[in-house]
């Protein structure tokens, strides 16, 4: 029993065989109980939390990956893991979920990795590690335990963050589908008297759907799926890949669509709109005609201005029809700046009312004058700057429909109000 405490000192090279010992004296003592697995359990974690941070010297992160790398070869021993996976370890204060939770952890990170180019290593050892037969099995059993100290979103992190980190090419991929591969497992069909199957490989679809697009393209997974397919075995988890790769394409072509429509929705909008206030433009002589016939249009107000929509709250439209707009009582950062924002349909208001300021539709004619198109933000704008730019208000087309924006109170005159 007191050989687990050679453990956290003993050198490298004679670590495995020091472990070995003690595994074989606890079974082999009349006194056998699961207070030996713990203390070794504890002990291994003892070591490694000594270790050098990844904020030291290059030379000390890397012997700190080495002993990592010993510690999992003695995790990866049948007799060993056997002997620690008892009933509790995989709890979320058990010994071995506290020595994995260390090895997850920041200490051994992505970053600190990358610094000796033990990356690749360090993810598939635990993969290995997880997806090893004791580990799967008992992975099964208690995995409530895993979820919660994290352990599997740990991996997951670190997985992604090796993706993002490192530049794109086929080695990445075969790297981390190597490893993912480990996860998988070999059963096939699956035994449903071994949960820990089913529960590794939702895991591995899970980190699947987090990387990027780019990951599971055709043109760049072909070579890392060639190895894969040549075994039946593995067939199942290269079919995973290709849902995921189709699932990425639909994704992908169906965003294009939205794109699309947003683009057409945006177009359709702005010219409807510029019918209705471009030929009021003042000094454009040759437009007076057209003008004078657009004047009574759906869209316009009668006697020159346009119709516009606002909602707020009833109290606010009360004051509204008294005082006439406030300006200064506008929201500072704004898309447009210090402005009172009107909107060419009521169910846009929806989109652009406060939450503390609905339930009141105010239908306005505004006389927009010389309109800016707004085509970025510029939350500093005021009348005044807008002025000395030769314009009177403000255009802002969005794939919500049109904004009209009003720096002057005089411009905008209230024609009725009644309740959304």
């Amino acid at each position: 029993m007191d050989l687990v405490k050679d453990v956290p000192s003993c050198p490298s090279d004679h670590l495995s065989a020091v472990v070995r010992r003690f595994v074989s004296h606890a079974r082999s003592s009349s006194t056998y109980s699961r207070q030996p697995r713990i203390a070794l359990g504890d002990a291994l974690r003892e070591r490694l939390s000594t270790l050098p941070s990844s904020a030291d010297q290059d030379s000390a992160v890397c012997a700190a990956f080495d002993e990592l790398d010993t510690v999992l070869d003695i995790l990866l021993l049948p007799e060993v893991a056997s002997f620690l996976l008892h009933d509790d370890a995989l709890l979320p204060d058990g010994s071995v979920s506290s020595l994995l939770a260390l090895i997850i952890g920041p200490a051994f990170a992505v970053c600190a990795a990358l610094k000796c180019g033990r990356t690749n290593l360090v993810i598939r050892r635990i993969c290995a590690l997880l997806g090893s037969p004791r580990f799967r099995a008992r992975i099964g059993e208690a995995c409530s335990g895993l979820a919660s100290v994290q352990l599997f979103e740990g991996l997951e992190c670190r997985i992604r963050s090796y993706v993002l980190t490192s530049t794109r090419d086929s080695q990445i991929r075969t790297d981390v589908l190597e490893s993912l591969r480990l996860l998988w497992g070999d059963e096939e069909p699956l035994n449903p008297e071994q949960p820990g199957n089913c529960k590794l490989r939702v895991f591995v679809m899970k980190v699947l759907d987090g990387l990027p697009r780019w990951f599971l393209t055709p043109a760049h997974r072909k070579k890392s799926l060639v190895k894969f397919m040549e075994h039946p075995v593995n067939e199942a988890f290269a079919n995973v890949l290709k849902d995921k790769e189709e699932q990425h394409r639909c994704t992908h072509a169906q965003q294009q669509c939205g794109a699309i429509r947003w683009i057409g929705f945006a177009a359709r909008c702005f010219s409807k709109v510029r019918q209705a206030w471009r030929p009021q433009i003042r000094g454009c002589k040759e437009d007076r005609q057209q003008h004078e016939r657009s004047s009574s249009g759906p869209d316009s107000g009668g006697d020159g201005g346009i119709i516009a929509f606002h909602q707020t709250s009833r109290a606010a439209a009360e004051s509204i029809k008294r005082n006439g707009v406030d300006i200064t009582r506008s929201r500072s950062g704004n898309y447009a700046g210090d402005g009172f924002y009107a909107c060419n349909e009521i169910n846009v208001t929806d989109w652009k009312a406060n939450s503390g300021n609905r339930g009141w539709i105010l239908k306005l004619r505004l006389d927009l004058g010389r309109v800016k198109e707004l085509t970025q933000r510029d939350p500093c704008l005021t009348g005044d700057k807008l002025k000395a730019q030769g314009y009177d208000s403000v255009i802002i087309t969005s794939r919500h429909g049109v904004e009209y924006v009003i720096y002057c109170p005089s411009r905008v005159t209230v024609i009725d109000d009644f309740a959304r």
